[in-house]
Order: structure tokens, then sequence, then C-alpha cells
């Protein structure tokens, strides 16, 4: 890779002006998805199969794991190649391609270093966290078990009678047992919505009764450095 843009995603902003009043009241904010343009320049070796396999890899039909290496950390998305790679020969170098790879990234965060963890014990915990407020959370509770589980205000019940683990996730709202079966209905009472049970930047403040789950997240970020 010789050049990639990766500046900060766009947000989208609902609003409506009300009559008799100046400017406009926004009701709502939404980050978009994202485009990452990039560049590469290789070697050419002499045969095409270089280039056929370069193509295989930028195939926009598969999903695959951009990642970026800085010298501060690690930084990942899931995102895939809007269109096959296109070939160019360098001018003067003639041994010398390029080819410009646009990635589209539906969920427009970084991924920042290795996920984080949370198993601590029954009560009130504190954890902090230098992610973007709203991170999606992963939960899990093994089989047969049952509690209460607060984050950030936002609490739920749990009563896992399968006997399999299961796990909430708050990013695409699904509850799913080891097996990969939708088990909504361990959910006895929410009292919030499950996309509420996120951590944001700073103090979380995480409150436990009976069984303990595992949290699970990725501090996310809207750019790397």
């Amino acid at each position: 890779m010789s050049k990639i843009d990766a500046s900060g995603s766009a947000v989208d902003q609902d609003e409506s002006s009300l009559v008799g009043v100046p400017g406009s009241v926004v009701t709502d904010l939404r980050s978009r998805s994202r485009v990452i343009p990039a560049e590469f320049t290789f070697v050419d070796i002499g045969t095409a199969v270089q280039r056929d396999r370069i193509a295989a890899v930028f195939e926009p039909l598969l999903w695959g794991v951009l990642t970026i290496y800085t010298e501060n950390d690690e930084y990942t998305m899931d995102c895939r190649p809007q269109e096959a790679p296109v070939f160019v020969r360098d001018k003067d170098i003639d041994y010398l391609w390029s080819f410009d790879i646009d990635f589209y990234a539906p969920y427009p965060y970084w991924r920042r270093g290795q996920e984080r963890s949370f198993d601590g014990g029954i009560g009130t915990s504190v954890i902090r966290s230098k992610t973007i407020n709203r991170t999606p959370v992963k939960i899990t509770y093994q089989a047969g078990d049952s509690g209460m589980l607060q984050i950030n205000g936002a609490q739920m019940t749990i009563s896992n009678t399968h006997s399999k683990a299961i796990t909430i996730n708050t990013e695409d709202l699904t509850v799913i047992d080891s097996d990969g079966n939708s088990v909504y209905d361990i959910i006895d009472i929410a009292t919030y919505p499950i996309e509420d049970m996120v951590m944001n930047y700073g103090d979380n403040e995480i409150l436990i009764s009976g069984s303990v789950p595992v949290i699970r997240w990725h501090e996310l970020a809207r750019s790397f450095f």
C-alpha cells in the first residue's frame, strides 16, 4: 500500500424548522457508512499470475478485514472493495504496476487494539475506556445462568434456561446460543432497549447481580493516529 485516506467519518443529521423560530432543531445524529480510498504499487515479476492473485484478494464479493499498524496501536475495520482492481503499468518504470481500491465499510469505526473483556464479580464496578460513546458490547451468559445486568443505567434481567451459552450483541441486536440459533426469549425484562447496553468514553458503571456474564467490546475510534 502506498497511500490511504482514513480520515474521520461523516455524520448525517435529522432536523426540522419551526414556524416563527429562526434556524432549525436537530432531532437525530447518525454516523454514515464510509469509503476508504487506497493506492497500491507492486513490482511485476514477469507473469500475470501475480496480478491474478491480487485480483482474487480484492474480489468485490468478498468481505475482509482492513488492518492498519501505527506506532501506537493496531486498527481494524470490516470492509470490501467496491470494484475489482484495474492494473496500470508505470510509464517511467515498466516493472512497476499500480491500482486503486475504494474499501466500503458499512460500520464506520476503527477497532483499536485487541478486544477488551470484563467478568468482574457481583456488585458495582467502574471500567474506564478510551472508546467512543455508545460502543456496542457482546454479553455472554453460560448455560443455565440468570441474573440482572446494568451498564451505565441501562438494565435487563436474563434467564438462560437453555442448555447452551448465549450471547447478546448490542451492535446487530441479536441474541444467539453457541450453535447460532436465535434465543431472544432469554431476556425476561429489559427496562431499556438492548442497543442502550453500551460502553462510553471515560468511566462506565457496571452493576451485576446473580450470575456473572462476560462482557466484551472493542475500543472504537473514528480515525487512527
